[in-house]
């Protein structure tokens, strides 16, 4: 009785473990297929390095990693079922910083073993900036804004960190960057170069009329 008992128990455990592999199965990955793409030659771009981020926008999951596009521009990466925010960045190792950003979101089905996507990403530059409060200090969570000539659609960070700097990727070309903190605002212009870094100071508080800025060629001229 007791030998039957154990072959019972044993029978029981096989079927448990053959219905979790099942349920493994079944609840497995989709293999995605990026066609990495210059948004602005549609040329592919291979054989570069890539920097991967995911975010699983059911459950917050989020997984960082680094890999390469091959001879084609392909990346493939593995996702489960799900909505997922994607981010890849794109570094050529002649240069001193990312040279191309893009996010994605994708929606990862049950049945969907291989999926095939492009990723068009955008030329961009690092810009790392201070904001300066009236007397020439850091201002800490000072308020920021980045209005760009390209429309890049990407996630800017909104304030300076507790030591009043910040540091984005933008996409090339020219970029206004404002700040605000305690009632004083600022501006500078950036000129954003692909694969650089450009630093930049933000003082608030010290403006120059325009009618000023027009008058002073006028005055030199006279005297």
């Amino acid at each position: 009785m007791a030998y039957r008992t154990w072959g019972l128990w044993l029978l029981l455990c096989l079927i448990l473990a053959q219905t979790s592999m099942a349920q493994e199965t079944t609840a497995s990955f989709t293999i995605v297929s990026f066609k990495v793409r210059d948004i602005k030659t549609n040329e592919p771009i291979v054989s570069s390095a890539a920097q991967i981020f995911t975010e699983n926008l059911n459950n917050g999951y989020k997984e960082q990693n680094s890999d390469y596009t091959d001879a084609d521009g392909i990346l493939i990466y593995k996702l489960t079922p799900g909505n997922w925010r994607v981010q890849l960045r794109i570094d050529n190792a002649s240069t001193e910083q990312i040279d191309y950003f893009a996010e994605q979101f994708i929606n990862i089905q049950a049945d969907e073993p291989l999926l095939n996507k492009s990723f068009y990403v955008r030329p961009v530059g690092v810009v790392a900036g201070t904001v300066l409060d009236p007397k020439g200090k850091p201002a800490g969570d000072a308020d920021v804004d980045f209005n760009c000539k390209v429309n890049a659609n990407f996630e800017y960070p909104a304030e300076t960190d507790k030591f009043g700097a910040f540091k984005t990727e933008l996409p090339v070309g020219k970029c206004k960057i404002s700040a605000a903190y305690q009632g004083d605002v600022g501006s500078i212009t950036a000129d954003v170069r692909q694969g650089s870094l450009s630093q930049v100071v933000i003082q608030v508080g010290k403006k120059t009329s325009t009618l000023l800025l027009v008058l002073i060629p006028l005055l030199i001229g006279i005297i």
